[in-house]
């Protein structure tokens, strides 16, 4: 579903409404009451056409069993539990800008240099999202320091940063905001 700023503006505003009448909680459940009325911008989020939403249900409950499907494998004589499915970040696009989705198996992955640089990839892709995501609780600053550190080792480029890396964390003291 793709939304422009007015009816992500109007969706907002009606989620918040529903928040208000429930003490400040948002529960999916209500949001789709809610949205039973073709009146609300809400509405047009939902497939309201229960074959087709029955479909695209089953399919978020097949994604949910793969994504929490996790099993103990033996890395360096030692027992990890590990997720037996990944869907690695797509590097390689075809023509149509169509990456390589899919979840491939961790055990399989981990085999070749290839698939491990598939797991690091995805791995900084979502620390990536977790930086972003938080970026404004100054808090975490050594955390993303690290994240930076870690990609840029992964890039060669880690005693150059290191260097770098000090007058970071002393100016991001000097500078720190209390939300």
């Amino acid at each position: 579903m793709k939304l422009n700023n007015a009816t992500n503006k109007d969706q907002i505003k009606e989620l918040k409404v529903i928040a208000d009448k429930h003490d400040g909680v948002l529960k999916p459940d209500d949001v789709v009451k809610f949205a039973k009325s073709s009146k609300t911008s809400l509405h047009k989020a939902f497939d309201w056409d229960d074959t087709t939403a029955a479909h695209k249900w089953r399919i978020d409950q097949a994604r949910a069993l793969i994504r929490f499907s996790v099993e103990v494998i033996t890395i360096k004589n030692k027992d990890v539990t590990v997720r037996v499915f990944m869907s690695p970040v797509a590097k390689e696009r075809d023509s149509n800008g169509n990456g390589n989705s899919g979840y491939k198996l961790v055990s399989t992955l981990l085999k070749t240099k290839m698939g491990r640089q598939d797991i690091l990839d995805t791995a900084l892709s979502e620390l990536e999202t977790f930086k972003n995501k938080y970026s404004w609780l100054s808090e975490l600053v050594e955390v993303f320091v690290a994240i930076e550190a870690t990609k840029k080792t992964m890039n060669g480029e880690r005693a150059e940063f290191m260097k770098k890396r000090l007058a970071i964390i002393k100016t991001s003291a000097e500078n720190h905001l209390e939300v």
